[in-house]
């Protein structure tokens, strides 16, 4: 997946909540997410940093440090951080997003000999 597929993807999530429909005031915010969710995803795979290089700005970029399979993870971790600026009952229908982004993360983790790395405090 490219950049734009990735938002494509997760505004697709997100819109299926008739409930934030017309809430797009965190919409210029989605390239950062993604490269949060990028930096967090190839240190769960190389425990590297992502590069400055290396972050994803046009709708063309590909997140290509980590596995292929694993581009599913970004649109995910976006649809959560949307997701997570609402109400509480928003919050809640995100969960299930942050806990896809954080299975893949496990994955990875798992697939370099490692334990899980946690960065969210949850306990393993």
């Amino acid at each position: 997946m490219n950049l734009g597929e990735i938002k494509q993807q997760a505004l697709f999530q997100y819109n299926n909540d008739t409930d934030a429909m017309d809430d797009y005031e965190f919409m210029p915010h989605i390239n950062d997410y993604a490269n949060e969710a990028y930096d967090k995803l190839l240190w769960h795979w190389k425990e590297e940093s992502l590069p400055e290089e290396n972050k994803l700005q046009k709708d063309t970029d590909v997140p290509e440090l980590v596995p292929e399979w694993a581009h599913r993870a970004l649109s995910d971790y976006v649809t959560w951080l949307l997701y997570r600026n609402g109400s509480s009952a928003r919050q809640n229908r995100g969960q299930a997003y942050l806990q896809n982004f954080l299975e893949y993360a496990r994955r990875l983790k798992q697939m370099n000999g490692g334990g899980v790395r946690n960065f969210y405090n949850i306990p393993d």
